[in-house]
């Protein structure tokens, strides 16, 4: 259920979902690479500079996700890839991180359109964070051509989000 509403808790609890991740076991974290880069995905929303802790964490996250990637299957596989993203760009490693999305998008771009559309809703807020990456490195084109992924995500949220960075790209 986390997993599944990060986006929304990130943003509208973020003081709940710090207490809740930092909170859990230390072995539930290092059996689970996608909770350590959860926690350091909100550790990353607090500090100006990654702290060791979150460099640690995102390094065992990483470690773990690409452990699972060879028994997982292909939808599992696509949110493997968008962990490893969120925590590459929670270390503020933009170029790995853009590298990494260009990894997911492929792996989007390869899903039939029904599946694609049942995904968008798991998906979405990741693309946004994908685009952004390409937008802080001034890779304007990627940006866009990212950005047009988004075009069937009706929620208005997002709608809006991806309307104000295509206008600020166009800008440039």
């Amino acid at each position: 259920t986390v997993a599944h509403h990060f986006s929304e808790l990130i943003v509208y609890q973020q003081d709940e979902l710090h207490t809740l991740l930092s909170e859990l076991p230390t072995d539930i974290v290092a059996l689970h690479g996608t909770a350590a880069i959860s926690l350091a995905v909100v550790m990353s929303e607090r500090e100006r500079t990654p702290s060791a802790r979150l460099r640690q964490l995102v390094a065992h996250g990483i470690d773990s996700v690409d452990s699972e990637w060879p028994r997982s299957l292909p939808h599992e596989r696509l949110l493997l890839s968008l962990a490893r993203f969120a925590g590459l760009r929670a270390a503020r490693r933009y170029e790995d991180a853009a590298a990494e999305g260009d990894r997911f998008v492929a792996q989007v771009e390869l899903l039939s359109a029904a599946t694609r559309s049942a995904t968008m809703h798991a998906i979405s807020a990741g693309i946004i964070q994908i685009v952004i990456t390409n937008i802080l490195l001034g890779r304007w084109e990627r940006a866009i051509s990212i950005a047009h992924l988004l075009a069937a995500d009706h929620h208005e949220g997002r709608t809006q989000h991806r309307s104000s960075l295509l206008a600020y790209v166009y800008a440039f």
